[in-house]
């Protein structure tokens, strides 16, 4: 998050350097470098637009946080933005996304919703997305305690509306 914020920062202060620049341009009447600079600080600008989108979707995940995992190894593999590898980062879990690290994996809002939920003894697996394109993560949560995981699954049935589908254990529950 705090990652985050830091390029939030930095792509504002460009903006506003850029935008300084480009009225020094033009009131020195160095018309020659202008339409550069100021490509340069609409891209700036758009890249900050977005960051702020990034950075508040990741505030209102860690708002309705229903699962916070201090370290974990996430794992994708149709996710271009991780690698096939493994990392261990910081993830919340919320009816609104994943915050992993710097990531954010962000559903139901924009057309994009959660589709399935599946927890196990070792690991949950989040299936993300629309029809056509759907996403696959999976967390390894570190939960051994049986009672700790109906209330997860009963928190993402009442925030989500999506039924987790809990298996591994003796006595298999919804």
């Amino acid at each position: 998050m705090q990652m985050l914020r830091k390029k939030a920062i930095i792509l504002g202060s460009s903006s506003f350097i850029g935008l300084g620049a480009c009225c020094y341009l033009v009131y020195n009447h160095s018309l020659m470098l202008l339409p550069i600079l100021l490509l340069l600080t609409s891209a700036a600008t758009v890249c900050f637009y977005r960051q702020l989108q990034r950075l508040s979707i990741a505030s209102l995940i860690m708002e309705n946080s229903i699962l916070t995992i201090p370290v974990v190894t996430v794992w994708s593999n149709n996710d271009r933005s991780l690698p096939k590898r493994k990392k261990s980062a910081l993830v919340v879990v919320s009816c609104f996304g994943v915050l992993s690290g710097n990531e954010v994996y962000k559903f139901n809002c924009d057309g994009i919703r959660l589709l399935a939920v599946e927890i196990n003894r070792e690991s949950m697996f989040l299936t993300f997305g629309t029809e056509e394109k759907k996403r696959h993560i999976k967390l390894l949560h570190g939960l051994s305690n049986k009672e700790d995981i109906r209330v997860i699954a009963e928190k993402f049935r009442y925030e989500t509306g999506v039924i987790p589908v809990v298996a591994g254990w003796q006595e298999d529950f919804k």
